[in-house]
C-alpha cells in the first residue's frame, strides 16, 4: 500500500468512513472519559534511554500460549469490521493479513462466519465468546470452536448490559430499546419476566467463575479472560484455571470512568507474579505504546481501534502495512532506547510525565488532528 505512516491510514479511514461510523470507531460511551484516559494513561509516561548500547540487532518477536509472534501484537476482537464490510470476505481479508505477516487475532463473537475464517485465511485465531450470546448456542462453543481450528478461547467478560453510546444515539446509529428513552424499561420488562418464569431466548449468560473452568475443560485449549482490570480478579482467574490475563476495559465502550489500561496492567502483572502471561488493550495506536506496554510487563498488546481504521482505510492490504508500520516503530523506539530485545525492557525505562496534549483518542496523530480541525 502507498501508506507510509500510521496517520496516513487513520486519515483515509476518515476520508472513507460516515461520521456516524467515524464516531462508532473513534469514541466511546456516555463522557468518554474511559477512552480519553486509556490514551492519557500512555501519553502520561515519558522514556529514559540509555546510551552507548549495542542495538545493532533488535528482537521483537515473542509468543503467547506457545503460539511464535513476529512482534508482540495481537489483534483484538472487534465486532465492528462487521459494520465497516458486512460481507465475510472482508473478514477473512483481515484474517490473512494477520496471517501473512505472523501475529494472531482474538475474532469476535458477534462474527456470524467465525467458523470458517480459520480454514479461509490460514491465521492463528483465538475465538472470543461474548456475554450477550444465547445459552443455547453458547453451550456448544467450545466443541465449535476446536472444530472450526482456533487456537485458544477468550471469554470477553463484559456484562450483557448495551452502554449508552450516546454519540451513536444522536447520530441514528443505535436506536430501538437500546435508546435512552426506551432501555430502562426494556430493562424492567425483562425483570418482569424472569419474576414470572424462565425466559425462551434470554440472551444473557450468568457470569460465574466455575463457567470458565467448564469452557476450559470441554474446549481443552488454552483459556484468556479478557477484561480483568484488578489484582483481585487476576488471582481469582488464575485459580480457575485462566492461562493469559487479558487487560482491557472494553476501548471505553463499556463502564465509563475507569481507569486506563496502561495503569490497570501494572496492578495485574504485580499480580500475577509469573503465573501466567498478560496482554493488554485499550488507546494503543503506536510502537511507541506497545514498548511502554511490555516495559510494564506485558507479554503483547491487542490492536482495535487501529485495526479498524486500517481496515476501513483498505481492508485487509490497509491492516497488513498497518502491522508494517507498528514494527518498524517498535524497532527504531527500542534502538534508541538503548534496548536490543523485549525481554530488557523494564518500568526502569519509564518515568511519569506530564501530558503535552489534553485527552483525546486521536492525541498520538497531530497531523490528523490538524486536519480535522480545517474540515
Amino acid at each position: 500500500m502507498a501508506f507510509t505512516t500510521i496517520q496516513d491510514i487513520v486519515w483515509a479511514a476518515r476520508q472513507k468512513l460516515s461520521t456516524p461510523m467515524w464516531e462508532f470507531i473513534t469514541y466511546g460511551t456516555d463522557s468518554d472519559t474511559t477512552v480519553l484516559r486509556n490514551r492519557q494513561a500512555f501519553d502520561s509516561l515519558a522514556f529514559r534511554p540509555r546510551i552507548m548500547r549495542d542495538v545493532s540487532d533488535i528482537d521483537i518477536a515473542t509468543e503467547i500460549i506457545g503460539e511464535p509472534l513476529r512482534m508482540p501484537v495481537m489483534l483484538s476482537p472487534v465486532g465492528a469490521l462487521r459494520r465497516i464490510d458486512p460481507t465475510s470476505t472482508g473478514t477473512v481479508a483481515a484474517a490473512r493479513a494477520v496471517a501473512d505477516f505472523g501475529v494472531m487475532q482474538v475474532v469476535s463473537g458477534v462474527i456470524p462466519d467465525y467458523a470458517e475464517i480459520p480454514k479461509a485465511s490460514g491465521a492463528r485465531l483465538v475465538y472470543a465468546i461474548q456475554g450477550d450470546i444465547e445459552q443455547a448456542f453458547a453451550d456448544d462453543l467450545p466443541e465449535r470452536a476446536v472444530e472450526a481450528g482456533y487456537r485458544a478461547i477468550a471469554f470477553v467478560s463484559e456484562a450483557a448490559y448495551f452502554s449508552r453510546r450516546e454519540r451513536d444515539i444522536t447520530s441514528g446509529l443505535i436506536s430501538g430499546r437500546k435508546s435512552p428513552q426506551s432501555y430502562a424499561t426494556y430493562l424492567r420488562e425483562r425483570r418482569a419476566e424472569r419474576e414470572s418464569g424462565p425466559i425462551a431466548n434470554d440472551k444473557a449468560l450468568k457470569f460465574d467463575w466455575k463457567l470458565l473452568e467448564k469452557i476450559k475443560q470441554r474446549s481443552k485449549l488454552p483459556l484468556f479472560l479478557k477484561g480483568v482490570t484488578t489484582g483481585e480478579d487476576a488471582v481469582r482467574a488464575l485459580d480457575h484455571g485462566v492461562d493469559v490475563l487479558y487487560v482491557s476495559n472494553h476501548g471505553g465502550r463499556a463502564l465509563d470512568h475507569c481507569r486506563g489500561t496502561a495503569d490497570a496492567l501494572v496492578e495485574v502483572v504485580a499480580a500475577a507474579r509469573g503465573r501466567a502471561d498478560v496482554i493488554v488493550d485499550g488507546g494503543i495506536t503506536r510502537g511507541s505504546d506497545i514498548v511502554k506496554a511490555v516495559a510494564r510487563g506485558a507479554k503483547a498488546v491487542c490492536i482495535g481501534r487501529l485495526q479498524a481504521w486500517a481496515f476501513a482505510a483498505a481492508a485487509g492490504p490497509g491492516v497488513l502495512r498497518m502491522l508494517e508500520i507498528l514494527e518498524e516503530e517498535i524497532v527504531v523506539t527500542m534502538g534508541l532506547l538503548g534496548v536490543s530485545s523485549l525481554a530488557e525492557l523494564t518500568p526502569d525505562h519509564l518515568v511519569p510525565a506530564e501530558p503535552v496534549y489534553a485527552p483525546h483518542p486521536l492525541n498520538a496523530f497531530p497531523i490528523v488532528m490538524e486536519r480535522l480541525r480545517h474540515l
